[in-house]
């Protein structure tokens, strides 16, 4: 595909304007947007610099679009992908891809062959790639242990709006897939058994698990963790090295060995080759997640060229977060047990 490409973008709250900025950061050309309705969809075209607001079902569909990005709330999402998909459109879907494992296994099917994407966008954090790289690369050794968590505190206080509504899966759909998709990323491993328990506000899930290599691990995933911003943090285990990752600090990366820990900063000469083509700025000047956010769609966008960048999360990376809460939530129904994680 020549010239730039089109592209329209279908909610414009916070995370829809996350997506239009690496829209435009990438050199593509905003077309379109949609909001809830008709006056924030113009506010939204004149701030971030469309062509035109309008009507999402209009928009999917449009001869003048390439990319369709669904940022809308979370059950808009599977109508709106499936409708863009049978216009022959690429989709880039906001998580969950679905609220149920069964729509989620159904889009990924009518996707076939187009170029789909899901914002797993901590993998695109240099240190992250460069953990990756050392796992793959043998230096760690066997894994045997993965941990960590993802702590927010916006549901402590205030009114949660759309995205606190629903089951008790809902922190871990919102923001524990992330973690877990960092997980099984940097370790290669996949986990097969958990047992989840919800704590008492809610909003918080402790999970335990087991992955397909022998490893086991844990992680915390709450919204009402009063003081915590943001806080995903991980760390993979193995026989001779362990490396940690906290994305509130994702300039380096935490090296550990049994002689002490050396901090790796991004940029420097030891760098793996692929963690190194994401760090797009000198050294000691911070890249975040805006930054991950351009590298992701800028990765999707040369999906749609023709080119095939590693670690791209696709739909079938979206079914895979479906099943993990499936499982997830199969388990707090039956009282904290462990259960099987569909494949």
């Amino acid at each position: 595909m020549s010239g730039a490409l089109r592209v329209a973008v279908l909610g414009v709250g916070f995370i829809g304007t996350v997506h239009a900025h690496a829209v435009l950061a990438s050199g593509a050309h905003l077309v379109a947007v949609a909001a809830s309705d008709p006056g924030r969809g113009a506010d939204a075209a004149r701030r971030l610099g469309a062509d035109r607001a309008g009507d999402a079902e209009e928009i999917v569909v449009a001869d003048d679009v390439d990319v369709v990005h669904v940022c809308t709330p979370d059950a808009l999402h599977v109508p709106l992908a499936r409708r863009a998909l049978a216009a022959g459109k690429a989709v880039v879907c906001e998580k969950p891809l679905a609220t149920t494992l069964d729509d989620a296994r159904a889009l990924l099917d009518e996707a076939g062959d187009a170029v789909t994407a899901v914002p797993f966008v901590y993998r695109f954090h240099p240190m992250v790639r460069e953990a990756r790289a050392r796992v793959t690369r043998g230096d760690a050794g066997a894994l045997h242990l993965l941990h960590g968590g993802y702590l927010q505190d916006w549901q402590a206080a205030g009114d949660p709006g759309w995205r606190g509504a629903g089951d008790a899966t809902r922190a871990f759909a919102d923001v524990g897939i992330h973690w877990c998709d960092l997980a099984e990323f940097v370790s290669s491993h996949r986990i097969t058994r958990l047992l989840a328990r919800l704590a008492a506000d809610g909003a918080s899930t402790t999970v335990l698990f087991e992955t397909d290599h022998g490893a086991t691990g844990s992680t915390t995933v709450s919204q009402t963790a009063i003081g915590r911003r943001n806080q995903l943090r991980i760390s993979v285990d193995g026989a001779r090295a362990s490396y940690g990752f906290d994305q509130e600090e994702p300039e380096t990366l935490a090296v550990r060995g049994v002689d002490g820990t050396v901090v790796l900063p991004r940029g420097s000469a030891s760098m793996d080759p692929s963690a190194a083509r994401y760090s797009r700025l000198p050294p000691g000047h911070p890249q975040g997640y805006q930054d991950c956010f351009d590298a992701f769609v800028s990765d999707v966008y040369a999906a749609v060229r023709g080119e095939r960048p590693d670690g791209l999360p696709s739909f079938a990376d979206g079914v895979r977060a479906a099943a993990l809460t499936d499982a997830v939530g199969r388990s707090i129904a039956a009282g904290a047990t462990w259960v099987e994680v569909p494949t």
